[in-house]
């Protein structure tokens, strides 16, 4: 039997491993019209885009979902006028689904309800849209499906804002006094390097409710530094928060993740 140590250390573990995320950087070649769409934002290729996604099942990959509903509900707050000609497929349920959760995260609450209904999906997603949400600029980060949300959402538009949420999130999390920096950059270079033992050392420093924070802060952290250097908005976001206050926590934190 192991003892509560052990259990511990797995638990922890695999807290760890499910707080990965996945579309910080394009895991494939048809991933990159999404990845980099902002740079042409060629808005009447979204259609096809759709399309191609539904032939390749993306829409039903749940872990591909987040980043997708978040670059969908990107482009609909920022082109609200566009989405009419976007929602006019014949479209697999799993996409319906998608899109009017992409509208009702954009802030477009009737317009994505109107179009659940049309499809024959409401009674899927009536539960989801009984909750209320924020702007999604200022999506709570509370998984790292949420940092792949609002990922998805700068790819879509190139919006520094995003950028910028996730930056004030690791701020947060610095100023709460509860998690070391140097801890999340360990749990980073250990999960690159899949070292196990250094990340037993890092996580047995934590309470077991305290590994999903931790791990989410270093996904964040390594997203802000893989994405500086693919994407000029982000890197030059990063660089201006810096510059405001260069000797403050995330201002060290910021240069530190632009200088590699």
């Amino acid at each position: 039997m192991m003892d509560m140590a052990s259990v511990r250390r797995l638990f922890s573990y695999l807290v760890l491993v499910s707080c990965i995320p996945i579309f910080h950087v394009p895991a494939a070649a048809s991933e990159d019209r999404i990845t980099f769409f902002y740079r042409s934002a060629q808005l009447e290729s979204v259609p096809q885009i759709i399309k191609d996604m539904e032939q390749a099942d993306m829409f039903r990959d749940n872990k591909r979902r987040p980043p997708i509903i978040g670059f969908f509900a990107g482009l609909a707050a920022k082109y609200p006028d566009r989405t009419a000609v976007w929602l006019l497929g014949d479209y697999q349920r799993p996409t319906v689904s998608a899109l009017s959760l992409s509208l009702l995260f954009a802030g477009q609450r009737d317009k994505a309800e109107a179009y659940a209904r049309e499809k024959g999906h409401w009674e899927a997603v009536a539960k989801v849209f009984a909750g209320s949400y924020p702007p999604i600029q200022a999506t709570p980060i509370s998984s790292s499906q949420d940092l792949d949300f609002l990922w998805g959402a700068a790819f879509a538009t190139g919006d520094a804002v995003y950028v910028t949420h996730i930056m004030d999130w690791i701020y947060d999390m610095q100023a709460s006094g509860k998690y070391d920096t140097e801890d999340m950059f360990a749990v980073t270079l250990a999960r690159q390097n899949n070292d196990r033992e250094a990340l037993k050392a890092v996580l047995g420093k934590y309470e077991p409710t305290e590994i999903r924070p931790l791990a989410i802060g270093a996904s964040a952290l390594w997203s802000l530094g893989s994405n500086a250097r693919q994407h000029p908005f982000v890197k030059a976001a990063m660089e201006k928060r810096r510059a405001e206050a260069p000797s403050s926590s995330v201002g060290k934190t910021l240069g530190r993740l632009l200088s590699r």
